[in-house]
């Protein structure tokens, strides 16, 4: 069994942000005298700061299929079963270009679930969706979907 979970906060980029938001909240609440109002752009990014911290991609691949949730959007696990699969594959790829970037990303046929990086799993389902699972484990999910999947 393959199990793997990905923070936001894994990225050093995140890191910035805490210093951000200080930044923020101090040069705000100095022109205004710290008034609650003029503080509320402050607080909404502090709130998308707790909203980074814990939100997380966990996949877990095993003999029924890969399953997912990426909390806090998809609270309860979703299951791909291996026969509802035309293709799977880890593949490097650009998330800016292919999806937008990171998160929850792509409409339609065409959906990415990625925290960073640009390392994922690839899955064709039967009816011409793609859905790509964001991996930073490429070597240990290529051999345990080599076990798993029977094309």
């Amino acid at each position: 069994m393959f199990t793997e979970k990905q923070y936001f906060y894994q990225n050093k980029i995140v890191w910035i942000l805490p210093i951000l938001f200080i930044l923020i909240l101090f040069t705000t609440g100095l022109n205004t005298g710290f008034k609650l109002v003029s503080l509320m752009p402050s607080l909404a990014f502090f709130i998308l700061l707790i909203l980074l911290f814990f939100m997380h991609l966990e996949t877990k691949i095993d003999e029924v299929g890969i399953h997912y949730k990426y909390l806090p959007f998809i609270y309860k696990q979703k299951t791909i079963q291996w026969t509802d699969i035309e293709q799977v594959s880890v593949i490097e790829y650009n998330p800016l270009r292919d999806f937008g970037g990171w998160g929850i990303r792509g409409w339609g046929k065409r959906r990415a679930l990625n925290v960073y990086g640009n390392k994922g799993i690839q899955i064709i389902f039967k009816n011409g969706d793609l859905l790509l699972l964001g991996t930073n484990q490429m070597e240990e999910a290529s051999s345990i979907i080599a076990h798993f999947y029977m094309n």
